[in-house]
This record gives C-alpha cells, sequence and structure tokens, in this order.
C-alpha cells in the first residue's frame, strides 16, 4: 500500500472502517483483469504484521530529509572547527618561519661586523637631519 497522503495511516485488527477509494469505470474490463476467486471478508494478521514497515509517504519523506540535513549540518559543523584549527596552526607556523629567517639574517649581518652600533647611530642622525630639512620644490 502507498500512502500519498501526508499523515501516516494506522490499520487495527477488527477495525470496522477504513479509507477505500473506488473508481468509474468506462468500459468492460477483460478477462484477465477479472476478479473470480472469493472476497475477503477481514484482514488476516499477515497483512497487517506486513504493513508495519517503513511507511511510505511525503511525511516520513520530508522527515528523512530533515534528520539527514540536521546530520549533514552538524558534520560539517565538526570540519569547519577542524579547518579553523589546521588555519590557525597554519598561520602560526608560518608567522614561526619568518620570525625565524628575519632573526637569522639580522643575526648573521650583526656578526659580519658591517654594521656597529656606530653606523647604526650615523643612519639614525642622516634620517632625523633628512626629516628636519624642508625639502626644496621646483
Amino acid at each position: 500500500m502507498f500512502n500519498a497522503g501526508s499523515l501516516p495511516v494506522h490499520l487495527f485488527e477488527n477495525d470496522a472502517l477504513f479509507k477505500i477509494w473506488f473508481a468509474d469505470m468506462d468500459r468492460e474490463s477483460g478477462v484477465k483483469y477479472l476478479f473470480d476467486k472469493p472476497g475477503a471478508n477481514e484482514i488476516s494478521n499477515d497483512l497487517v504484521r506486513g504493513m508495519s514497515r517503513e511507511i511510505l509517504s511525503l511525511q516520513s519523506i520530508s522527515e528523512k530529509l530533515r534528520d539527514t540535513e540536521t546530520s549533514f549540518n552538524t558534520k560539517v559543523a565538526d570540519i569547519k572547527a577542524n579547518l579553523d584549527n589546521m588555519h590557525f596552526m597554519w598561520r602560526a607556523i608560518n608567522l614561526a618561519l619568518v620570525v625565524a629567517v628575519i632573526t637569522w639574517g639580522a643575526g648573521a649581518i650583526w656578526r659580519s661586523g658591517e654594521y656597529t652600533s656606530e653606523k647604526f647611530h650615523q643612519v639614525g642622525d642622516a634620517i632625523r637631519g633628512a626629516a628636519s630639512t624642508p625639502s626644496k620644490r621646483d
């Protein structure tokens, strides 16, 4: 049975009534479509047990979709947190490498003896002197 409604349909043994649809036919059915066995007066237990399987309705599909979406969003949030941590670590490693290269380069220049404290003072004085002198523009 396919339930195309929005709510589940539950059938119970010994219920006096349940929904059933009949349709008008525009012509007489062929022999192979005619029912020639005795009619059923009750719903068997096997049939009722078989109906306890998953209900194929728009509601059940909607619920599955909602559950799947929630699960997906949870997994995406977990992955985003991991990516944020990895991004932070990547930036920290890059910063440490830049600081190490600058420190190593500055130490190598200082140890070479080419730049002494006297030269640094001369450069500083030259910069201060250039800043205090007004520039002439033509």
